[in-house]
């Protein structure tokens, strides 16, 4: 009894199975049939979709010749637009790949240049600096000389002095300023680039040596010597303008041709209020620019000037400052 009972359930299972396969199938015939119908009537093709579906009955249904056909088509037709799409990747692959080497080699010539313009723009840098070294190392031995000369024309005046011959010394002391007078010239030449240190000497004890060389000689040859060597130093410019009024106040003392003196210093410190404001002016621009050092060059200029005329220069002196704290 209980092996009939076994047998009739398996039995039961087998037809169940055998029963939704053909169930399957007809419904896959089914399927294509109407497929193959839409083609005819619309020329509906199946799709990939379509023929994945089927494919896996096509042996165990039952269609006619013309559906075989249909599908058979069908799936050459899909194979063939794969393929292609196939293809098209492919080449879409290639031409990206080809367009990054290119890209990749475009990049590494632009960074082989950077490379070599940044080495170019070291080695100027390099040159430039060994150029402003040298030119530091020339003008620490003109400074070194100037220095030397003064002391010595100085020397030479007073050897004369000693001796009397006060109209003698006169050119020594002379001389002794025009070295100085020429180192400031070179000095104010090139301190836009390069700022240069002032000199540990002044014109003041050559400028005092020659009103007591003057004192003791011709009274109208001192003052004409004055107002001339004033007016040489208005000649030169802004730079040396203190100098010129100190000439003038000088050939005014000797009380020759006080109306004379008066004008040219009239005169002269015109020009060193305008000489401020253009020291100020300049120093202020090159103050925004960080240019400190050639800044605080003209700040002192017009620092000098204020001294002598008495002007406001608070904002000066403040600048000055602010440049040696930035340096």
């Amino acid at each position: 009894m209980g092996y009939e009972l076994i047998h009739d359930t398996i039995a039961k299972q087998i037809f169940n199975k055998a029963s939704r396969e053909a169930q399957t199938r007809r419904k896959i015939e089914k399927y294509i049939r109407e497929r193959h119908q839409a083609f005819v009537e619309r020329g509906a093709k199946l799709t990939t979709d379509d023929i994945e579906y089927i494919n896996p009955y096509l042996q165990q249904i039952n269609i006619s010749p013309t559906e075989a056909m249909f599908i058979k088509r069908q799936q050459k037709a899909n194979r063939r637009k794969r393929n292609r799409q196939i293809a098209l990747l492919l080449a879409i692959i290639l031409v990206l790949a080809i367009f990054s080497v290119i890209t990749f080699q475009q990049s590494r010539n632009i960074a082989d240049k950077n490379v070599a313009i940044e080495k170019q723009k070291s080695e100027v840098e390099q040159q430039k600096q060994q150029l402003e070294n040298n030119l530091i190392d020339l003008l620490r031995a003109r400074k070194e000389q100037t220095q030397a000369n003064y002391n010595q024309y100085l020397e030479r005046g007073m050897g004369l002095m000693a001796q009397s011959k006060f109209v003698a010394s006169i050119p020594e002391f002379r001389n002794a300023l025009q070295v100085l007078e020429e180192y400031e010239k070179e000095r104010e030449g090139i301190s836009d680039s390069i700022p240069i240190a002032p000199l540990s000497v002044s014109s003041t004890l050559a400028d005092s040596l020659i009103l007591v060389a003057q004192s003791k000689s011709n009274r109208k040859e001192r003052f004409e010597e004055l107002i001339k060597a004033g007016d040489a130093q208005v000649q030169r410019g802004a730079y040396s303008l203190d100098t010129a009024y100190k000439r003038f106040q000088s050939a005014l003392q000797l009380g020759y041709d006080d109306k004379k003196a008066l004008a040219r210093i009239d005169n002269v410190e015109n020009l060193m209020r305008t000489a401020f404001r253009s020291f100020v002016e300049a120093a202020n621009t090159l103050f925004l620019a960080e240019g400190y050092d050639d800044a605080l060059v003209r700040y002192q200029e017009a620092a000098n000037i204020a001294a002598i005329l008495g002007l406001e220069d608070d904002l000066v002196l403040q600048r000055i400052e602010d440049c040696k704290q930035r340096n």
